[in-house]
């Protein structure tokens, strides 16, 4: 136990003494290019922004596959054809559908109305 603590203070005491060295008179040792905002051409400059734009997004490429989803699963209701395992399998199918697209839809209207509200409480 004694070597492992000596050890550990040996290590981070050389870690200490390196860090402390001064940089020389050109100036610091590493030279951070500044980076540009690649979006920011798109108008996306924040955080709430960039979310907004992720969920219109997902809300754009979801509608349709909402649509053809409810429309699977009414064929799947049709070919059925009163078979209690195929009527059961559509029924999933559609509880499954409807909660995807509350789940899709209702995070884009959840976000307008929590960007909505912070943006009335900064003005």
């Amino acid at each position: 136990m004694n070597r492992i603590l000596l050890w550990i203070v040996e290590h981070i005491s050389t870690f200490v003494a390196y860090a402390q060295q001064q940089t020389p008179a050109a100036g610091p040792i590493l030279n951070i290019p500044k980076f540009e905002n690649p979006l920011a051409k798109a108008g996306i400059n924040d955080l709430p922004s960039f979310i907004e734009t992720i969920l219109k997004f997902v809300v754009d490429l979801g509608t349709p596959l909402i649509a053809i989803a409810f429309i699977w699963t009414g064929l799947q209701y049709v070919l059925a054809q009163g078979n209690p395992e195929k009527l059961k399998n559509a029924h999933r199918a559609a509880k499954y559908t409807f909660i995807g697209a509350i789940l899709i839809l209702g995070a884009f209207v959840v976000t307008k109305v929590i960007s909505a509200t912070i943006g009335e409480v900064i003005d």
